[in-house]
């Protein structure tokens, strides 16, 4: 069986043999719209379908297919068989897993397990754009803008939009939105990014430096 250039194995990074004629023969599947035409979405819809799907889309439409991304990621979180490959049985409790590689428009899809009582500060993802998804447990996402000078060697930050992300929902974000992130009960959660955020320059909160203002209640 011919294997597909961008999969990755959770932790060894060994490629992925693709599934023979995923998608291709099947009948009555949902069509959905890609701009030249309408094409079929397989019901059992999964990681590689998914990944072809980001792919093309990101080929297609750059940042403005972000929205579209984050609707077909919602139906690979209900998906229970990816879920239980992905978080359970030799993943389960891997803190980070990277799924998914795309050498052309160098996306990432990445598995997060997050412990119950986990935090993050604020921060960015620089000039690169991600989406959030959560496959189990709910994630609490804070919103924050600068409100002083940007010259100015400290930050004050705002947060202006609080809200859950429960499982099966999804949100995108573009580049340079500061967010920060909560699981008090834990969460499995995948993300998407457009390059691997750790050869970016991005925004930290720093403690000694900067100050957040009040939250608003999460709606």
């Amino acid at each position: 069986m011919a294997k597909e250039q961008g999969w990755l194995r959770s932790r060894g990074g060994l490629p992925l043999a693709s599934r023979e004629g995923a998608g291709n023969d099947a009948g009555d599947k949902p069509l959905i719209n890609r701009g030249g035409g309408m094409r079929e979405i397989p019901m059992g819809y999964g990681l590689q379908e998914f990944c072809a799907d980001l792919r093309g889309l990101l080929k297609e439409k750059g940042h403005a297919g972000l929205p579209e991304i984050a609707e077909r990621l919602k139906r690979l979180l209900v998906n229970p068989a990816f879920v239980a490959e992905t978080f359970e049985g030799e993943n389960a409790g891997v803190a980070r897993q990277v799924l998914y590689h795309d050498a052309e428009t160098d996306a990432y899809v990445l598995a997060h397990v997050h412990a119950p009582g986990k935090s993050g500060v604020p921060h960015s993802h620089g000039t690169s754009w991600a989406i959030y998804g959560n496959a189990r447990g709910d994630t609490e996402m804070t919103e924050w803008r600068r409100v002083n000078p940007a010259d100015e060697d400290h930050a004050v930050l705002e947060a202006y939009d609080r809200y859950l992300l429960r499982p099966g929902e999804t949100r995108a974000y573009g580049p340079h939105v500061i967010h920060s992130t909560s699981h008090p009960d834990g969460a499995w959660v995948i993300r998407i990014t457009g390059t691997d955020l750790e050869k970016l320059p991005r925004y930290y909160f720093r403690p000694k430096k900067d100050k957040m203002l009040k939250a608003p209640e999460t709606v």
